[in-house]
Formats: structure tokens, C-alpha cells, sequence
């Protein structure tokens, strides 16, 4: 009886030090593990790409993605072992965007919305203003618990994609959020499940 009531409490303590350790917050892991060094990949040129197809799954989505649309952008985040939000966003040179939400964000499944004409120009804008295309391919460390933030961009023939991870610089934060603030005030309408 004595070892079961001391195993019961040491898992009890490991599971409160598991629950307060998880990653709440982007921020809050970041600032608290900035100590550590940081393990990242040499930048490695673009990609020469062709033209892009990425035909989805869902009928609804082939119907609205034009044949000669292509990605453009994407961001993904990863799960971590708290409540990070998990999702995928991909935008389409015609303006088109699908949503999947997968965990711990308002919209889960499947959604569509669409981006104006300035609204990609300016994105074509941030996209050279932090240099996408000479940031390394990967910012990534010792840290377990982090999530990924995968950022993709194809312009002008040119295709790069990111993972970040830990000890992101600067501007590449801000185009995670340039991009996540694109969509607040947009109507989502829901086209499906989330593919996996």
C-alpha cells in the first residue's frame, strides 16, 4: 500500500511538472530558452522551381484552385506537448487560401477564404523586405517541447522553405505574423475535413 501511495504521488508530481513545462505560448518558450546554442543550417541558395501543382484531395478545393494558380506562400505550425495551435495555411498566387486547423485554434477542419489583389502585392512586399530568400533553411536547437513554424515561399521562379524552431531571427518572426495577421477580419467558409 506504501508503494503504491509514493508511486501515485511521483506521478502526480511528473505529470504537474509535464503540464507546467509545456509550451503555452511562442514567447514564453522562446524567452525562456534562449540560453542555449543554437543549431542552425547554412543558408543554401533558392530553388530554380517550375510552375507548382498542388492539387488537394477535397473536390471542393480542385473546384475553386484554377489549373494555372499555383503556392505561392504556406505557413505551418507544429503540435508541441501543450496547447500549441496546429495549423496549415496555404496561399495561392490567384489569391486563393485554405485553412487547416488541426488543434487548438477556433477553426478546426477544413476552410477556404481569399486574399485581394494588394493584399498579395503587399505579402510579394514583406516577402523582400525580410530577405525570405537569404534567411537560412533552418533555425533549430536542443529544445524538445518546441513547436515548428514551416514558412514556404515560390516567387519569380524561385522556390525556399523554412523551419524555425528556436532562436528565430527577427524579421522572420515578423513574417509569421504578417501572415497569420492577414486573415483576422476574413470569412472562412468551411469546405471539408482536415487532410492529414
Amino acid at each position: 500500500m506504501k508503494k503504491k501511495t509514493i508511486l501515485v504521488s511521483i506521478l502526480i508530481c511528473q505529470f504537474s511538472i509535464f503540464n507546467f513545462t509545456a509550451c503555452k505560448t511562442n514567447k514564453d518558450v522562446v524567452s525562456s530558452t534562449k540560453t542555449e546554442s543554437p543549431q542552425q543550417t547554412t543558408n543554401s541558395s533558392p530553388q530554380k522551381t517550375e510552375e507548382i501543382n498542388f492539387s488537394q484531395n477535397s473536390a471542393n478545393t480542385k473546384q475553386a484552385i484554377a489549373k494555372d494558380d499555383s503556392l505561392f506562400v504556406t505557413i505551418e505550425r507544429t503540435a508541441c506537448f501543450g496547447k500549441c495551435p496546429t495549423y496549415k495555411t496555404r496561399i495561392y498566387t490567384s489569391g486563393y487560401v485554405i485553412f487547416d486547423g488541426k488543434m487548438n485554434v477556433d477553426k478546426i477542419g477544413r476552410f477556404s477564404t481569399k486574399l485581394s489583389k494588394e493584399e498579395i502585392e503587399t505579402l510579394k512586399q514583406k516577402i523582400n523586405e525580410v530577405n525570405y530568400f537569404e534567411l537560412n533553411d533552418k533555425y533549430d536547437g536542443p529544445a524538445t517541447d518546441l513547436p515548428s513554424v514551416i514558412t514556404s515561399v515560390a516567387l519569380n521562379g524561385f522556390r525556399k522553405s523554412i523551419t524555425a524552431r528556436y532562436e528565430v531571427p527577427a524579421e522572420l518572426k515578423s513574417f509569421q505574423i504578417f501572415i497569420d495577421k492577414l486573415f483576422v477580419d476574413k470569412n472562412w467558409v468551411l469546405i471539408g475535413d482536415t487532410q492529414k
